[in-house]
């Protein structure tokens, strides 16, 4: 909704001061005490002495000394500061209202912005936790002792390296290695043709070309290996 712009009248400036001053009054009313014992400089002006542009410039001040960084990506920080020029604006010290509600209305835009970022986020962070949580559940134990299962750990491992939240991505492909090579040791290397290129597979998806290859180069060495079967290792480590 397009926020309407804030009508300022000179008569109820001083009003509007007044207000603020007295949101603030602890800061003021120690500013002004500081004031009265430095008397020494008759040049510095007293509450008494003040104008109404002296009142102004100290709220002026104040309120821009509360801003918070204008990178953050926290919507609440852009939110608190376009109340703030929003206080500036009803001020309107210097006729300086215009410009303080233009970044009024900027910060606002600012925390919609953030506010979409940070749901976006969320969104993507619950996706991934929730892919880990589901795949996870299918593993194997550790300690089984067939080689097919520690093969099929090992390409959920894989998936999850991909599919799963990045920052966790290494460590999956970590796993994803480590039940392969259990796999391979329990059948030293002696595996059946869908064994092999489940390996394989597996190992081309978390980007071990060279353990692949390996696999290829074994095999080449059986007495008298399938043509087809070479062919299709080969497809799958070259593609």
């Amino acid at each position: 909704m397009k926020q309407e712009k804030t009508k300022v009248t000179c008569c109820s400036t001083r009003q509007k001061i007044f207000g603020i001053i007295a949101l603030g009054g602890l800061f003021v009313c120690g500013m002004m005490v500081g004031l009265t014992f430095n008397g020494g400089n008759t040049n510095k002006p007293t509450p008494e002495s003040m104008t109404i542009d002296d009142e102004c410039s100290v709220m002026e001040k104040m309120l821009l000394s509360q801003l918070r960084p204008r990178d953050s990506q926290n919507s609440e920080d852009h939110y608190y500061n376009s109340r703030i020029y929003g206080n500036l604006a009803d001020i309107n010290c210097g006729n300086r209202g215009e410009k303080y509600f233009a970044l009024r209305k900027m910060e606002s835009a600012l925390a919609e912005m953030a506010e979409d970022t940070s749901s976006k986020l969320d969104t993507a962070e619950r996706t991934c936790n929730q892919i880990e949580q589901l795949l996870t559940r299918n593993l194997y134990e550790q300690d089984d002792r067939s080689s097919y299962n520690h093969i099929y750990n090992a390409k959920i491992y894989a998936n999850l390296s991909e599919r799963g939240c990045p920052e966790n991505s290494q460590k999956y492909v970590d796993l994803a290695k480590r039940e392969l090579e259990i796999a391979r040791a329990l059948e030293d290397d002696k595996m059946d043709d869908d064994e092999t290129i489940a390996v394989v597979e597996t190992y081309k998806r978390i980007q071990m070309q060279n353990a692949a290859q390996e696999i290829l180069d074994k095999a080449k060495k059986i007495t008298d290996p399938a043509i087809d079967f070479i062919i299709q290792l080969e497809k799958i480590i070259n593609e």
